[in-house]
């Protein structure tokens, strides 16, 4: 996809992601601050989509691609759009939370992810695989990172979780693998590697590299392989 064509199908994306959020209301009392929620959100998602090219050898680097096939990457389409239109809230009030949220469900819906949309999130960020990967209200995730399926970016707690911050802060180049759980407003350092299925419930310094220990792979032969006879 060449380089105007890209830059207008992710320009038609958000715009279609806003078309089905917005009442007709909504955009009225929006106005003007519309358009530049869209172009913020069209930047960021630049960054996010060649970001994601480069480093997912399954695109073969082709962006349009994961722009018009990618699931996944319809949530943080959401999400950019969702984000930008809550940080309006302190203008306009309970009607942009309202919309952002109605975003955020959207990207769900089309994904099976869950970033709620006033989670902080860094630029160039790539979700790969990410279906189920849910990412809570008070996370604050820098740039260059990168997450698979499955993660939980989440509370300590189940339900009557506190108020205040609650989620996980990452810092920049963390990689997160599949099923992993980073619970509680735990602080994860620059350039961390977290292994799949980790649980994560303390800081980790930067530039560590996190895995499970006892997790060993033990080969037994069927109990209907047949001994040879002496």
């Amino acid at each position: 996809m060449a380089v105007v064509s890209l830059n207008t199908g992710l320009h038609h994306a958000v715009l279609d992601a806003m078309e089905c959020s917005l009442r007709p209301f909504e955009r009225r009392h929006l106005g003007a601050a519309l358009a530049g929620c869209l172009d913020r959100a069209v930047g960021l998602l630049h960054e996010d989509l060649h970001a994601y090219a480069s480093r997912d050898p399954a695109s073969h680097g082709d962006p349009g691609l994961i722009l018009e096939t990618y699931a996944t990457f319809q949530a943080v389409i959401c999400y950019r759009l969702a984000q930008q239109l809550w940080k309006l809230i302190p203008e306009f009030g309970p009607v942009c939370e309202l919309i952002s949220q109605r975003l955020s469900n959207r990207g769900k819906v089309l994904s099976g992810v869950e970033i709620h949309p006033a989670a902080t999130i860094g630029r160039r960020f790539v979700l790969d695989h990410g279906f189920g990967t849910v990412i809570g209200e008070t996370c604050d995730i820098g740039d260059d990172c990168y997450i698979l399926s499955g993660v939980i970016l989440g509370a300590t707690g189940i339900a009557n979780n506190r108020n205040g911050k609650r989620h996980p802060r990452l810092g920049n180049g963390v990689e997160i693998g599949s099923a992993a759980r980073v619970l509680g407003p735990v602080v994860i350092g620059d350039d961390v590697f977290i292994s799949p299925f980790c649980v994560i419930t303390q800081d980790v310094p930067a530039h560590a590299r996190v895995r499970i220990a006892n997790q060993v792979q033990v080969l037994k032969p069927s109990r209907y392989t047949q001994v040879p006879l002496a």
